[in-house]
């Protein structure tokens, strides 16, 4: 197996072990059931951090629900603004970026073999990020589609 400080460069010291680091779980894109979602915030209501003596509340809307527009709206009447950016990348700037993983031996860490077959899928995902988009922007909390070919630019946001 090679390690991630094999083929990841660091652009300060840094303890290797960080490096090394990698997620054994990947997102699949399947909703995550209720049970799980119970099992997140017990863990995360059980984690330990110092001096940890405050009482909190999670709150939680699943998107599609009757509770989204609800939950969205709360936050907003607390004072609270939501932002939601979906940054853009062309079809032609991606290729180049997948190309540029192949290319360059120092991006290889970021190719992934299912890169090319997903882009066969290119117009179903930009389908499915229009849904998503209005089904999910409110009032109180739209989006904003970001042009996002130049990194630099939306590095800045």
């Amino acid at each position: 197996m090679i390690k991630g400080s094999e083929i990841r460069k660091a652009d300060f010291p840094i303890e290797p072990l960080l490096l090394d680091r990698w997620s054994p779980q990947a997102m699949s894109g399947e909703e995550i059931s209720q049970e799980e979602l119970m099992r997140l915030f017990e863990a995360a209501r059980w984690a330990p951090s110092s001096f940890n003596a405050q009482q909190w509340r999670a709150l939680y809307a699943r998107r599609g629900s009757e509770h989204w527009q609800t939950f969205f709206e709360l936050l907003a009447r607390n004072g609270i603004v939501v932002r939601k950016f979906f940054f853009h990348v062309s079809k032609k700037e991606q290729k180049r970026r997948f190309l540029e993983r192949i290319d360059d031996g120092q991006k290889n860490w970021k190719f992934s073999s299912n890169d090319a077959a997903e882009r066969d899928f290119w117009d179903d995902y930009m389908k499915a990020y229009e849904e998503m988009i209005q089904q999910t922007a409110t009032k109180k909390a739209p989006w904003y589609v970001v042009p996002a070919d130049n990194k630099w630019s939306t590095q800045r946001l």
